[in-house]
């Protein structure tokens, strides 16, 4: 079933590859241009939900899915609550990496992913200049 339905997508991404696939967009639309954007990472944040008693003790995604033997309890973690969504994932990473592969010797996507890189780190040298 979710094969089908990503049969119908143009560009499937996951997010750690978001500047790639921004320049996978801009590359087929054909009369996109690329552009730049502000990394951004919010801070803590609290709610009702804060004030719970928590049923299971939280780790923070960064010590509970590092590298190694964590990130593979991570991914069961997942496996085991969202096998679909973790299905989806793995079709992402596949179909992306296929697809980024098939333009790699493209001369037009070379530049428009070194022109997105471009705006990118002058969006980000602006942004720290402010």
């Amino acid at each position: 079933r979710i094969s089908a339905a990503l049969a119908q997508v143009d560009v499937l991404a996951p997010l750690e590859r978001l500047d790639e696939a921004a320049a996978v967009v801009i590359h087929k639309a054909g009369f996109l241009q690329p552009t730049g954007y502000e990394r951004f990472a919010p801070g803590p944040t609290s709610g009702a939900w804060s004030r719970r008693k928590a049923q299971l003790p939280v780790q923070p995604s960064g010590d509970f899915c590092a590298a190694g033997p964590r990130l593979r309890a991570c991914e069961a973690a997942v496996l085991a609550a969202a096998p679909d969504d973790h299905r989806l994932y793995q079709l992402a990473v596949e179909r992306f990496a296929a697809q980024v592969a098939s333009l790699r010797g493209v001369p037009t996507f070379a530049r428009t992913l070194e022109a997105h890189f471009a705006a990118v780190a002058a969006v980000g040298q602006a942004a720290a200049g402010r």
